[in-house]
């Protein structure tokens, strides 16, 4: 059952017993009167606890009716234990009527301390000693009102998305974009009111993200696909090379989908038992985004390299690019798996990465995210090893996201770590 708690700031004992009669006036003529106006008002010891002052149980419907004033403010409970819905919401339009009331005649200082304490509490058997929810508005970026909600400090945004999700005034949770802000960062589902330090009042944003779909999904459909694809032109089909396809392949053509091979490989592999991932799900059309990038890609490449006109590199040229993509997928993975190790299963856990005793971590000791700048390397040297300028676009257009993606991360670290190392850089060493 709802009360309404309404905590003020310096209130003496008449205002108390002002409040009290405004909150039980209105009842007068209702069925639980006789239940309300026999709780007993105890100011001696026996009614006050820790500085408290309280009412006594009554008795019937209602058998609750308590208050309690502290040094500090003032707290107004209407307690009833099995009384009608009816009943129920008399005495919370009782309590709301009479606390605004009060308001009025108190001055402007007083009245943002009261404000600043409004809130709703769920008592148990045991009286009004559970813990203080608040009532907080969701609207949208527009203003425009979703739903108002009740929480406790300890209240999660998770379970916040899943209160609105009940009450039908949103979708699935993992669909749900929270925000403090119209434009702010949205928030994490581990976020808790008193972390944000909202308040009676506070206005929470909400936004629909649209149709989710699982990022394990996403990055399994990713990178299968270019997987599938290489390989299938690796076999010179005769739809794409006709009466040409029988044409002898250099060792560079094989090694190139060996390594093509590998670095898949690795990645859906890692997708499945290294990467632990911060959210778990991600826009629907990112899948169709990710997937058009990524296949097209692979089929541009893997048309040219094994195209029966193509021509390999220098020995050495392809030495040392196989040398420098073989280096920088060691690498690519070593930092993955550092990576992992710093988040515990089933938690969303952010630290400062830091090198380990494997030299290919040496890198965080220089930029943000080494995984991103390893991962540029495999391609510099794929493209050295093929000689083949689809595979150079194809490794131009990847630095350049990723590029994107580590200064927004680089920032994000700088911002949530006040020990954050300031000589590193995201992903060029002493550059950018």
């Amino acid at each position: 059952m709802k009360v309404i708690v309404e905590k003020l700031k310096e209130a003496s004992s008449a205002g108390l017993q002002s409040i009290l009669w405004r909150i039980l006036k209105p009842l007068r003529s209702s069925r639980i009167s006789g239940s309300l106006e026999s709780a007993r008002v105890n100011q001696g010891r026996r009614g006050c606890r820790g500085g408290h002052f309280s009412a006594g149980s009554g008795s019937g419907a209602a058998n609750r009716a308590a208050a309690a004033a502290s040094y500090c403010g003032l707290a107004v409970c209407a307690a009833v234990g099995h009384c009608s819905t009816r009943a129920r919401h008399q005495i919370d339009d009782s309590v709301t009527s009479a606390t605004s009331e009060f308001l009025s005649e108190i001055d402007n200082d007083d009245a943002e301390e009261f404000n600043n304490h409004h809130c709703v509490v769920i008592p148990t058997e045991a009286g009004c000693n559970n813990p203080i929810v608040m009532e907080i508005e969701v609207v949208t970026a527009s203003g425009k009102s979703v739903a108002s909600i009740t929480a406790h400090p300890t209240t999660s945004i998770g379970e916040i998305k899943q209160q609105l999700h009940t009450i039908r005034k949103a979708p699935y949770p993992q669909r749900q974009c929270i925000r403090v802000e119209p434009k702010g960062r949205a928030l994490k589902d581990s976020d808790t009111i008193k972390s944000l330090q909202l308040k009676y009042g506070s206005k929470l944003y909400y936004k629909d993200l649209g149709p989710q779909i699982g990022w394990k999904t996403v990055f399994l459909a990713e990178y299968a696909g270019p997987l599938v694809v290489y390989l299938w032109l690796y076999q010179r089909p005769w739809i794409f090379y006709g009466d040409a396809a029988s044409a002898p392949m250099d060792a560079v053509v094989h090694w190139a989908a060996v390594c093509w091979s590998i670095h898949y490989v690795k990645r859906l592999l890692e997708t499945m038992f290294v990467h632990r991932f911060s959210h778990a799900t991600m826009p629907l059309r990112n899948l169709f985004k990710n997937c058009s990038y990524y296949w097209l890609f692979a089929m541009y490449v893997s048309y040219y390299v094994n195209h029966p006109l193509y021509t390999p590199p220098h020995p050495t040229r392809f030495i040392a690019g196989l040398g420098m993509f073989l280096v920088c997928e060691l690498g690519n993975l070593c930092i993955h798996l550092a990576l992992r190790n710093l988040r515990p299963p089933g938690t969303t856990v952010r630290k400062i990465p830091r090198a380990t005793s494997n030299p290919f971590t040496v890198l965080f000791n220089f930029v943000s995210c080494p995984n991103y700048t390893y991962e540029i390397g495999s391609w510099i040297g794929f493209t050295i090893m093929t000689q083949c300028i689809p595979a150079g676009l194809f490794a131009l257009a990847g630095a350049y996201q990723m590029t994107v993606w580590a200064l927004g991360k680089h920032k994000l670290y700088k911002k949530e770590f006040t020990d954050y190392p300031k000589s590193r850089k995201a992903i060029i060493p002493f550059v950018l």
